[in-house]
């Protein structure tokens, strides 16, 4: 999902594909839930469709283009080849004060760490079971084993 602000420059960046021969790009914003729809045209790649870039880069305009925040579906076409991407407008600022929520509540707790099961070297499972004393990690199809001479 391509993420735009309202009020300033946006610099947008796509995957370069090789039928992007000529640099001259067309935007289309159209609203997903809603009526509202921008189109910008003859936007330019930053880079000059350098062939040594994998991605172009584009420069949108939402300070001298003027549209409503909310999910758009925005449609790049270069050539008559078009490209739709969903994308959220913000028309908001996040403006956090003090330290940070994430601070005090994310905790990282270590991961128990499994037991080591020793290879069996014995000739029989039987003289092995020992070791596990109750514990629950061997499933059922290793418990009939226990009678087999491994080795």
């Amino acid at each position: 999902m391509k993420r735009l602000k309202t009020g300033v420059v946006n610099t947008l960046s796509f995957v370069k594909l090789s039928t992007f021969t000529v640099n001259s790009f067309d935007v289309t914003l159209d609203k997903v839930v809603g009526n509202g729809s921008l189109t910008i045209t003859n936007l330019t790649d930053l880079n000059d469709l350098d062939s040594c870039k994998d991605f172009i880069r584009i420069n949108i305009d939402l300070i001298s283009n003027e549209i409503e925040g909310g999910e758009y579906e925005l449609t790049i076409t270069n050539q008559g080849s078009s490209y739709t991407y969903l994308t959220e407008v913000q028309s908001y600022n996040v403006n956090q004060t003090g330290s940070g929520i994430y601070e005090s509540t994310v905790i990282f707790a270590e991961r128990p760490i499994p037991p080591v099961v020793p290879p069996i070297y014995k000739s029989s499972l039987q003289d092995r079971m020992d070791f596990f004393e109750g514990e629950t990690c061997l499933d059922d199809a290793l418990l009939e084993l226990r009678n087999t001479t491994i080795g």
